[in-house]
């Protein structure tokens, strides 16, 4: 009984983890290979508070580093320099990947956040919205 719930339950992990990294591949392009697992704690931080590349681009260096540094409970120089190469992702990405108000929803969702920020069209506002994906 517990040996096929585990079964199931390592099944859905995988899953959910595919289903990131597939995300994050049209999404977010080159964020994979900043951290050496994608759905790790500090590489989930990151992603919860920018689940963009242009979300990236609009948030300090620093605010980053902290985020990355507390979320995977490693020093400030190992945030500094995984935000510094998330950045450098992020400019590369913003060039090639996917740009749409859904984008920042999907990754949240995927990684578990209940806030998704969100651009609308032509305004420099960031607004919150409630992410609701279904699969």
């Amino acid at each position: 009984m517990l040996c096929c719930q585990r079964s199931e339950l390592l099944r859905d992990s995988t899953r959910y983890k595919n289903h990131l990294t597939a995300l994050l591949d049209q999404i977010f392009p080159g964020f994979d290979r900043v951290f050496s697992k994608v759905s790790g704690k500090g590489s989930l931080a990151a992603l919860g508070l920018c689940p963009t590349p242009q979300a990236v681009l609009r948030t300090e260096l620093e605010q980053l580093a902290e985020v990355i540094s507390e979320g995977s409970r490693k020093p400030k120089a190992y945030g500094i320099e995984k935000a510094q190469k998330i950045r450098d992702a992020a400019l590369h990405a913003s060039t090639i990947g996917i740009v749409s108000s859904g984008d920042a929803a999907a990754v949240a969702t995927a990684t578990g956040s209940p806030a998704v920020p969100l651009m609308p069209f032509g305004k420099s506002e960031l607004y919150y919205a409630k992410s609701t994906m279904v699969y």
